[in-house]
């Protein structure tokens, strides 16, 4: 089954950069992107990688592991340092791999400004 992961490393409402939002579904990005699916969530204290709290959506147990978990966030700081300031990365994943699908700076008032695809692995 295909698992989708979404990273944002501000709060989409308040910019408060404190802590790093993981949101992650057993489907496909597209239904995770536009809402379909109730993700796990997770926040990530930026100070220091740990996992602050977190959500599993359903019985199944979460979809990431806390190694796959700390995998993304460091994917998604490299991606703050490449735009500039905070971002939201998209991933899917293989197996244990994680695989970038897209980055794109937060803010920056469109859908697509800012954005990079196919950022490889």
């Amino acid at each position: 089954m295909a698992r989708s992961v979404v990273v944002l490393t501000a709060d989409p409402v308040t910019g408060d950069r404190d802590l790093i939002t993981v949101n992650a579904a057993r489907s496909p990005l597209a239904a995770l992107r536009a809402g379909d699916v109730t993700p796990d969530l997770i926040h990530v204290r930026r100070s220091d990688r740990a996992i602050d709290w977190r959500r599993v959506a359903t019985t199944r147990g979460p979809v990431l592991t806390d190694a796959q978990i700390d995998a993304a966030v460091k994917l998604a700081l490299a991606a703050e340092q490449v735009h500039g300031g905070a971002v939201e990365v998209e991933l899917t994943v293989a197996g244990r791999e994680l695989r970038v699908e897209r980055t794109r700076a937060m803010g920056e008032g469109s859908d697509h400004a800012g954005e990079r695809t196919g950022t490889g692995r």
